[in-house]
């Protein structure tokens, strides 16, 4: 990769690491492949949540938006291929690809687009999903775009991921000090122990089935317990 090429993914990197949300950081991605990569008309980022499902939260513009979610609906597509088949899957004209006829045909009907690159956004722990690359030309990806493209590829997964990662301990340490501010409450109300406490709230949320949490943060909120729940006097 030459230096242009270099400073331009140090400046991405830069630019995503700077979100606070996984959200932010996937829409900050779609942009940059528009921004960066010369024959991208419009970029498209899929994800891959629980259970293999994969969802397009960030796209540059109705097009892409369209031409990802019908990847979904059909169960066909190269942005599919590239999360769970090949790493770099490229697609120089949608209307004649045999691979995905019936996908293909829909796409070029409903949106104009003609071409596409889908890369895998993957880290050695996680395929994270795919950064989808589109063009309103047949054939528009160069070996330039493919470079930049990979490239760009590897600071989004980097990037998504540690902002997934950010968000699931910022949302761990909330539950926790939620869980932690009920259980004083309890303790000062009915005259109870920590472990005792703690395990007040499980009764609690056995009782309810409900969850822990939902028990604790009713707790907090009004400084009761929940109407109808009886706390048992004896729950060591």
């Amino acid at each position: 990769m030459d230096d242009n090429n270099t400073d331009l993914m140090a400046g991405a990197a830069r630019d995503m690491q700077a979100e606070p949300t996984p959200a932010a950081t996937i829409e900050v991605a779609a942009l940059l492949a528009v921004l960066d990569v010369d024959g991208c008309d419009e970029a498209g980022v899929s994800i891959v949540r629980q259970r293999r499902s994969v969802s397009t939260p960030s796209a540059t513009g109705p097009q892409a938006r369209r031409a990802d979610e019908l990847q979904y609906e059909l169960d066909q597509g190269p942005c599919l291929d590239a999360i769970w088949d090949a790493p770099v899957v490229d697609c120089p004209d949608i209307t004649a690809d045999p691979r995905w006829p019936v996908w293909g045909e829909r796409v070029a009907a409903e949106t104009g687009l003609h071409s596409l690159l889908a890369v895998r956004l993957f880290t050695h722990e996680d395929t994270v999903g795919a950064l989808n690359l589109y063009s309103l030309s047949p054939d528009a990806f160069t070996a330039r775009d493919r470079e930049v493209a990979v490239a760009l590829a590897a600071h989004v997964a980097v990037a998504v991921r540690g902002a997934q990662i950010d968000e699931n301990l910022r949302r761990a340490l909330s539950t926790r000090s939620v869980i932690a501010m009920s259980m004083g409450i309890v303790m000062e109300r009915h005259d109870l122990s920590e472990s005792q406490a703690f395990r007040a709230l499980t009764q609690l949320a056995s009782q309810e089935e409900r969850r822990v949490v939902d028990i604790a943060e009713y707790i907090v909120r009004t400084r009761e317990l929940p109407p109808g729940l009886q706390l048992d006097q004896d729950p060591s």
